[in-house]
C-alpha cells in the first residue's frame, strides 16, 4: 500500500499552468487614428494573463487562456483603453483517426477602433462592446501527415452606439498537410453569414432602405509554417487570403479583400526577436472614389511590428517593441498613420 501511495504521489501532474504580469511605458503619435489632427501622447500599460494546459495522457486535451490589458494616456483628453479576452479549447478522441473539438471565447473592448470594414465606409470610432463565440468541430486524420477539420463557429457581438451588434454563423473546412512538427501547410474555406441587429440595408447612394442588413462572405485562406535551425531557433509563417463580401441590398457595401501576412521569429539563449507584417487590399464594386482621378473606391491597410526580448533571469524578461499601422484610400478622410514605441518588464511564474 505504501508503494502504491508513493507511486501515485510520484505521478506528474496532467496540468501545466503559467501566469504573466507585464508593465510598460511608451509613446504613440496618433492614438485617436486621426486623419487630420494627429496628437501624440505618452502612455503606461499593465497586462496580466494566465494559461493552463492539460496533457492528454489519459483523456482529452484542454487549453485555457485569459488576458486583460489596460492602457492609460498621459494627455487628459484621451480616454483609457481596455481589452480583455478568454478562450477555452477541448479535444477528445472518439476513434483511432477521429476526434471532436470544441472552443469557446469571450472578448471585451473599450478602445479607439477602425470600423471601416464593418461599416463599409471610412469610420474610426471609440468602440465599446463584447462578444461571445462557440465553435464545435471534428478532425479526421485519413493518411500519414494529412488531416481534415470541419468547424461551425457562431459569434454574437454586442456593440455600443454608433456601431450595431450582429450575429455571425460561419462553417469552415480546413485541409492540413504536416511533414513533421516543424513544417505544415494548410488551406481553408469559410462561408460567413452576418446579420445585424437594427442596421438596415442601403441603396446606391448609401442611404438606408427597408430591411435589416445581412452580409454573406466567402473566404479562402492559405497558411505555411516552418521551423528550422539546430536549436529550432528560426520560425516563419506566411498567410494569404481572399474574401468576397456581398450585402442583401443593391451591392453598395460589396467588396473583394486580398490579404497577406508574414512573421519571422528568432530565439536563442536569452534573446528573442519577432517581426511581423500584414496587409489588406480592398476593391469595392459599387462605391466610387471622390478623388480627382475618380474610379472605384479602393483601400489599403498595412501593419508592422518588431519586438525584442531579453531574459534577465528565468522569470523576468525585458522587452522593447515598435508597432505601426497605416491606411491609404482614394476617399476623403479615409487615411491615417500611427506609430508606437514601448518597453517594459514581464514577470512569469
Amino acid at each position: 500500500a505504501r508503494k502504491e501511495r508513493e507511486g501515485v504521489a510520484a505521478m506528474p501532474s496532467l496540468w501545466s499552468t503559467t501566469a504573466r504580469l507585464r508593465g510598460g511605458v511608451g509613446v504613440k503619435d496618433n492614438p485617436q487614428l486621426s486623419t487630420l489632427n494627429a496628437q501624440s501622447s505618452g502612455f503606461a500599460s499593465l497586462a496580466a494573463e494566465v494559461s493552463s494546459l492539460r496533457i492528454p495522457l489519459d483523456g482529452p486535451e484542454v487549453a485555457l487562456f485569459a488576458t486583460v490589458e489596460h492602457t492609460e494616456y498621459y494627455q487628459d483628453e484621451l480616454e483609457p483603453e481596455t481589452v480583455g479576452l478568454a478562450d477555452a479549447r477541448w479535444e477528445g478522441s472518439i476513434a483511432e483517426d477521429w476526434s471532436l473539438t470544441a472552443q469557446g471565447g469571450y472578448v471585451f473592448l473599450r478602445q479607439v477602433f477602425d470600423a471601416s470594414e464593418i461599416e463599409g465606409v471610412p469610420f474610426v470610432v471609440r468602440a465599446e462592446g463584447h462578444a461571445g463565440s462557440l465553435k464545435p468541430g471534428v478532425k479526421w486524420k485519413w493518411a500519414e501527415g494529412w488531416r481534415a477539420e470541419v468547424e461551425v463557429e457562431g459569434t454574437r457581438q454586442w456593440l455600443a452606439e454608433p456601431l450595431d451588434g450582429f450575429v455571425d454563423l460561419s462553417p469552415r473546412l480546413t485541409l492540413v498537410r504536416s511533414w513533421d512538427r516543424d513544417h505544415q501547410v494548410s488551406a481553408s474555406y469559410r462561408q460567413r453569414d452576418r446579420r445585424f441587429d437594427t442596421r438596415t440595408a442601403v441603396d446606391l447612394e448609401g442611404d438606408p432602405i427597408v430591411g435589416r442588413l445581412r452580409v454573406a462572405q466567402h473566404e479562402v485562406e492559405l497558411n505555411w509554417r516552418r521551423t528550422w535551425g539546430a536549436t529550432r531557433a528560426w520560425r516563419a509563417t506566411l498567410r494569404a487570403g481572399w474574401v468576397q463580401s456581398a450585402d442583401n441590398g443593391v451591392g453598395y457595401l460589396d467588396y473583394e479583400r486580398f490579404t497577406g501576412a508574414s512573421t519571422l521569429r528568432w530565439a536563442k539563449g536569452r534573446w528573442e526577436w519577432r517581426g511581423e507584417f500584414r496587409s489588406r487590399w480592398y476593391r469595392y464594386a459599387v462605391q466610387e472614389s471622390d478623388s480627382l482621378a475618380g474610379g472605384p473606391r479602393r483601400r489599403w491597410e498595412a501593419g508592422y511590428s518588431l519586438r525584442g526580448e531579453w531574459k534577465m533571469r528565468d522569470s523576468l524578461t525585458w522587452f522593447g517593441q515598435y508597432e505601426g499601422e497605416l491606411t491609404d484610400e482614394n476617399v476623403s478622410a479615409g487615411d491615417y498613420r500611427v506609430n508606437a514605441l514601448s518597453g517594459g518588464l514581464e514577470w512569469e511564474w
